[in-house]
């Protein structure tokens, strides 16, 4: 797309898209805490909502429209979103069925870094000369995608790689990995990418990329209860 775009092509003003909807260059920690003070403060449509926190859902009823907490504790309402992720303890009860979750065979290695070591480095700076954009580096079975957030202060970047490169992944977000290793796994990629990768921070995160067969439905609908 880029190289589309620097022969001043842009399909997407002849209705040529890659995807369903754009991309938007956002850290998590940044759209979290707008759309929080979009919910709870006067700013936003409609009354501000109250948010509980460390309140685990251990279960819900579809026909009702009910969760139950792990204190006991029960609330009902019209709509339930049960956005509970990967290891979500409601999508079985809105399916039907089990749909458990496998390795992908890919393990994800991510970090953030000031974009302003990219700018400022005389061999990296063509990774930073566009600015807004994301950029894709891939090999045959590995790849590394990265793109500015926080306002072009930070580079958000991922290292995809095969999970048997990393070994044991443990269950969750939380993981260190190990920065020699990111580094090994693409030392075959260019002198500037490994550059790069040597100035990533030396707690990188690294986790499992999860897959599940494709579920049946996504909504579990009675008269005007939605799930």
């Amino acid at each position: 797309m880029l190289l589309l775009n620097r022969l001043g092509l842009f399909p997407e003003e002849f209705g040529g898209t890659v995807y369903q909807g754009q991309y938007w260059l956002v850290h998590r920690i940044d759209l979290h805490n707008a759309l929080k003070q979009k919910a709870t403060t006067e700013d936003g449509a409609g009354l501000p909502i109250k948010l509980h926190t460390g309140c685990a859902v251990t279960s819900v009823d579809c026909a009702t429209a009910t969760i139950t907490l792990a204190n006991g504790a029960t609330a009902t309402g019209d709509l339930v979103i049960a956005a509970d992720g990967v290891h979500s303890v409601t999508r079985e009860t809105v399916v039907g069925g089990s749909y458990p979750t496998r390795s992908s065979g890919k393990c994800c290695y991510r970090w953030l870094m000031p974009y302003s070591s990219l700018a400022d480095d005389p061999q990296l700076r063509g990774f930073a000369e566009e600015p807004g954009v994301m950029t894709e580096i891939s090999g045959k079975d590995r790849r590394i995608v990265f793109y500015p957030c926080s306002d072009g202060q930070l580079m958000n970047c991922a290292g995809f790689v095969p999970v048997e490169e990393v070994g044991r992944i443990e269950k969750g977000w939380h993981q260190s990995g190990n920065k020699a290793e990111l580094i090994r796994s693409f030392s075959k990629f260019s002198p500037a990418v490994v550059r790069m990768l040597e100035k990533a921070p030396d707690n990188v995160a690294v986790w499992d990329l999860l897959d599940m067969e494709v579920i049946p439905t996504w909504t579990w609908v009675r008269a005007q209860h939605r799930l």
